[in-house]
C-alpha cells in the first residue's frame, strides 16, 4: 500500500499546488483546522493522545479502469509513541484523492475525490467509515 500524497498520486508540481489550494479553500469554508490534504490528527477516540487518520491505496490496479484498493486507516494511540492501526474503510476507486479534514460541526473526518467522498468517525468502540459515491 502507498500513502496518498502528491508524489504517489503522480501529480505534477503545478497540479499539486492547485490541489493544495483547492483543499485549503474547502478547509477554510468549513472552518476546519488546516492540517494536511493527506492526513488529519486529533483526539477523535477521546484518549489521552491524538489519533491519526491517513489514506492508503494499492500499488496495483483492481480492474481494467486502473482503480485501486483504498484503505482509510485510523491510528489509535495505545501508549507513548505507539499506535494501533484500524482500517476504518476499504473500497475501490481511481487514483484520486483531493483531501481530508476534520469537520468541526459534523464531528467527523471527511475525505473526497471528484464524484465520491466519505467520512470516518469514532463509534465509542472503534473507527468506522462510510463511502458516498456520486454519478
Amino acid at each position: 500500500m502507498l500513502q496518498a500524497n502528491c508524489t504517489t498520486l503522480g501529480l505534477a508540481p503545478d497540479a499539486c499546488t492547485e490541489s493544495y489550494n483547492e483543499w485549503h479553500q474547502i478547509v477554510d469554508g468549513t472552518k476546519a483546522v488546516p492540517q494536511s490534504p493527506y492526513a488529519v490528527w486529533g483526539n477523535y477516540s477521546h484518549h489521552a493522545s491524538p489519533d491519526l487518520v491517513i489514506p492508503f491505496f494499492s500499488k496495483t490496479s483492481v480492474n481494467n479502469w486502473g482503480w485501486r484498493r483504498w484503505e482509510i486507516v485510523a491510528f489509535e494511540p495505545t501508549g507513548l509513541d505507539r499506535f494501533k492501526p484500524i482500517v476504518a474503510l476499504t473500497d475501490s476507486w481511481g487514483v484520486c484523492f483531493d483531501g481530508i479534514l476534520y469537520h468541526p460541526i459534523r464531528k467527523r473526518v471527511e475525505f473526497w475525490c471528484k464524484a465520491m467522498g466519505g467520512d470516518i468517525s469514532w463509534n465509542g468502540v472503534t473507527f468506522v467509515g462510510k463511502l458516498a459515491k456520486g454519478d
